[in-house]
Protein backbone atom coordinates (compact mmCIF):
# COMPACT_ATOMS: atom_id res chain seq x y z
CA UNK A 1 0.00 0.00 0.00
CA UNK A 2 1.07 3.62 -0.76
CA UNK A 3 1.30 5.80 1.85
CA UNK A 4 1.01 10.14 0.83
CA UNK A 5 3.74 11.89 2.05
CA UNK A 6 3.39 15.32 2.81
CA UNK A 7 6.99 16.58 3.31
CA UNK A 8 8.40 19.56 1.04
CA UNK A 9 11.70 17.75 0.30
CA UNK A 10 10.17 14.38 -0.15
CA UNK A 11 7.61 16.20 -2.91
CA UNK A 12 10.76 17.96 -4.34
CA UNK A 13 12.84 14.92 -4.92
CA UNK A 14 10.15 13.12 -6.21
CA UNK A 15 9.63 16.20 -8.75
CA UNK A 16 13.18 16.16 -9.04
CA UNK A 17 13.53 12.11 -9.92
CA UNK A 18 10.61 12.47 -12.40
CA UNK A 19 12.27 15.76 -14.65
CA UNK A 20 15.52 13.62 -14.68
CA UNK A 21 13.82 10.90 -16.31
CA UNK A 22 11.96 12.87 -18.34
CA UNK A 23 15.09 14.60 -19.76
CA UNK A 24 16.70 11.59 -20.17
CA UNK A 25 13.77 10.15 -22.16
CA UNK A 26 13.85 13.03 -24.21
CA UNK A 27 17.88 12.96 -24.85
CA UNK A 28 17.70 9.45 -25.57
CA UNK A 29 14.42 10.08 -28.30
CA UNK A 30 16.84 13.05 -29.48
CA UNK A 31 19.85 10.45 -30.12
CA UNK A 32 18.13 7.67 -31.88
CA UNK A 33 16.18 10.39 -34.18
CA UNK A 34 19.93 11.52 -34.83
CA UNK A 35 21.11 7.86 -35.80
CA UNK A 36 18.13 7.47 -37.77
CA UNK A 37 18.78 10.10 -40.16
CA UNK A 38 22.39 9.04 -40.36
CA UNK A 39 21.66 5.66 -41.39
CA UNK A 40 19.24 7.00 -43.86
CA UNK A 41 21.68 9.36 -45.51
CA UNK A 42 25.29 7.50 -44.83
CA UNK A 43 26.57 6.33 -48.35
CA UNK A 44 27.40 3.23 -47.09
CA UNK A 45 24.64 0.61 -47.15
CA UNK A 46 23.53 -0.65 -43.45
CA UNK A 47 21.77 -4.11 -43.04
CA UNK A 48 20.51 -4.77 -39.46
CA UNK A 49 19.43 -8.41 -38.80
CA UNK A 50 18.35 -10.37 -35.84
CA UNK A 51 20.02 -12.85 -34.21
CA UNK A 52 18.46 -15.57 -36.61
CA UNK A 53 19.62 -13.38 -39.34
CA UNK A 54 15.99 -11.81 -40.76
CA UNK A 55 16.45 -8.81 -41.61
CA UNK A 56 15.02 -6.27 -39.55
CA UNK A 57 16.12 -2.38 -41.27
CA UNK A 58 17.82 -1.94 -44.61
CA UNK A 59 18.95 1.71 -45.62
CA UNK A 60 18.67 3.41 -49.12
CA UNK A 61 22.14 3.12 -49.71
CA UNK A 62 21.38 -0.28 -49.23
CA UNK A 63 18.35 -0.43 -51.64
CA UNK A 64 20.49 1.72 -54.07
CA UNK A 65 23.40 -0.65 -54.30
CA UNK A 66 21.58 -3.64 -53.89
CA UNK A 67 18.40 -3.24 -56.40
CA UNK A 68 16.07 -3.83 -53.56
CA UNK A 69 13.44 -2.39 -52.11
CA UNK A 70 13.01 -1.86 -48.18
CA UNK A 71 9.42 -3.75 -48.31
CA UNK A 72 11.35 -6.72 -50.09
CA UNK A 73 13.59 -7.59 -47.41
CA UNK A 74 12.40 -6.94 -44.19
CA UNK A 75 11.29 -9.88 -42.74
CA UNK A 76 13.23 -12.37 -44.75
CA UNK A 77 16.10 -14.72 -44.19
CA UNK A 78 19.20 -14.13 -45.20
CA UNK A 79 19.55 -17.05 -46.47
CA UNK A 80 16.56 -16.37 -48.97
CA UNK A 81 18.67 -13.85 -50.62
CA UNK A 82 20.58 -14.83 -53.82
CA UNK A 83 24.35 -15.48 -52.99
CA UNK A 84 26.83 -15.01 -55.23
CA UNK A 85 29.49 -18.23 -56.10
CA UNK A 86 32.78 -16.21 -56.30
CA UNK A 87 32.95 -16.12 -52.35
CA UNK A 88 34.70 -19.18 -50.84
CA UNK A 89 32.42 -22.58 -49.82
CA UNK A 90 33.52 -22.16 -46.34
CA UNK A 91 33.36 -18.19 -46.04
CA UNK A 92 29.89 -17.79 -44.41
CA UNK A 93 31.04 -20.70 -42.10
CA UNK A 94 33.46 -18.72 -40.89
CA UNK A 95 31.56 -15.13 -40.93
CA UNK A 96 28.95 -16.80 -38.39
CA UNK A 97 31.21 -18.73 -36.36
CA UNK A 98 33.08 -15.12 -35.53
CA UNK A 99 30.06 -13.40 -35.40
CA UNK A 100 27.88 -15.88 -33.04
CA UNK A 101 31.16 -15.38 -30.96
CA UNK A 102 30.45 -11.87 -30.32
CA UNK A 103 33.31 -10.77 -32.24
CA UNK A 104 32.92 -8.45 -35.06
CA UNK A 105 34.19 -9.76 -38.94
CA UNK A 106 35.70 -7.78 -41.61
CA UNK A 107 36.59 -8.62 -44.81
CA UNK A 108 35.67 -8.83 -49.00
CA UNK A 109 32.33 -10.50 -49.71
CA UNK A 110 30.58 -10.50 -53.28
CA UNK A 111 26.89 -10.12 -52.94
CA UNK A 112 24.43 -10.97 -55.38
CA UNK A 113 22.44 -7.49 -56.56
CA UNK A 114 18.83 -7.75 -58.01
CA UNK A 115 19.57 -7.89 -61.42
CA UNK A 116 21.79 -11.05 -61.10
CA UNK A 117 25.39 -9.19 -61.20
CA UNK A 118 27.61 -9.81 -58.47
CA UNK A 119 28.95 -7.07 -56.76
CA UNK A 120 32.30 -6.94 -54.53
CA UNK A 121 31.82 -5.29 -50.91
CA UNK A 122 34.09 -4.26 -48.04
CA UNK A 123 31.81 -5.71 -45.29
CA UNK A 124 32.31 -5.43 -41.27
CA UNK A 125 29.91 -6.88 -39.55
CA UNK A 126 29.05 -6.15 -35.78
CA UNK A 127 26.99 -7.85 -33.22
CA UNK A 128 25.15 -6.15 -31.14
CA UNK A 129 24.83 -7.46 -27.43
CA UNK A 130 21.85 -7.14 -25.29
CA UNK A 131 20.71 -7.27 -21.77
CA UNK A 132 22.44 -10.56 -19.93
CA UNK A 133 25.39 -10.55 -22.46
CA UNK A 134 23.41 -11.89 -25.46
CA UNK A 135 23.65 -11.12 -28.97
CA UNK A 136 20.77 -8.94 -30.12
CA UNK A 137 21.10 -8.05 -33.56
CA UNK A 138 23.79 -7.85 -36.37
CA UNK A 139 25.00 -4.92 -37.89
CA UNK A 140 26.49 -5.32 -41.14
CA UNK A 141 28.09 -2.22 -43.07
CA UNK A 142 29.15 -2.63 -46.62
CA UNK A 143 30.90 -0.40 -48.99
CA UNK A 144 31.72 -1.24 -52.63
CA UNK A 145 35.44 -2.34 -53.28
CA UNK A 146 37.25 1.20 -54.63
CA UNK A 147 39.60 -1.06 -57.47
CA UNK A 148 35.97 -1.66 -58.84
CA UNK A 149 35.84 1.26 -61.12
CA UNK A 150 33.40 -0.10 -63.65
CA UNK A 151 31.10 -1.28 -59.80
CA UNK A 152 31.43 2.37 -58.67
CA UNK A 153 30.62 4.25 -61.71
CA UNK A 154 27.42 1.76 -62.50
CA UNK A 155 26.14 2.37 -59.01
CA UNK A 156 26.66 5.93 -59.19
CA UNK A 157 24.90 6.55 -62.76
CA UNK A 158 22.32 4.31 -60.97
CA UNK A 159 22.19 6.72 -58.07
CA UNK A 160 21.98 9.75 -60.36
CA UNK A 161 19.28 8.28 -62.32
CA UNK A 162 17.00 6.60 -60.06
CA UNK A 163 17.74 8.08 -56.64
CA UNK A 164 14.26 10.00 -56.11
CA UNK A 165 12.60 6.66 -56.68
CA UNK A 166 13.86 5.21 -53.34
CA UNK A 167 13.01 8.33 -51.27
CA UNK A 168 9.87 8.24 -49.15
CA UNK A 169 7.97 10.78 -47.74
CA UNK A 170 10.41 11.73 -45.02
CA UNK A 171 8.01 13.49 -42.46
CA UNK A 172 6.07 9.82 -42.40
CA UNK A 173 9.75 8.03 -41.76
CA UNK A 174 10.11 10.85 -38.95
CA UNK A 175 7.32 10.07 -37.27
CA UNK A 176 8.29 6.17 -37.46
CA UNK A 177 11.01 6.47 -36.44
CA UNK A 178 10.31 8.82 -33.27
CA UNK A 179 7.62 6.20 -32.35
CA UNK A 180 10.44 3.74 -32.24
CA UNK A 181 12.85 5.70 -31.15
CA UNK A 182 10.43 6.48 -28.24
CA UNK A 183 9.55 2.69 -27.28
CA UNK A 184 13.32 1.76 -26.93
CA UNK A 185 14.10 4.68 -24.69
CA UNK A 186 11.38 4.06 -22.61
CA UNK A 187 11.69 3.36 -19.14
CA UNK A 188 9.26 0.51 -17.74
CA UNK A 189 7.50 0.41 -14.07
CA UNK A 190 5.41 -0.26 -11.56
CA UNK A 191 2.12 1.86 -11.77
CA UNK A 192 1.25 3.90 -8.22
CA UNK A 193 -1.12 2.38 -6.45
CA UNK A 194 -3.27 3.52 -3.50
Amino acid sequence: RFVENSSVSACYNELIQIEHGEVRCQFKLRACNSVFTALEHCQEAVEITSEDHIIQYVNPSFERMMGYHKGELIGKELTELPKSDKNRADLLDTINTCIKKGKEWQGIYYARKKSGDSIQQDVKIVPVIGQGGKIRHFVAIKRPRMDNNNQIHKLNKEEKYGGDHFQSAPSLQNRRYSSVARIHSMTIEAPITK
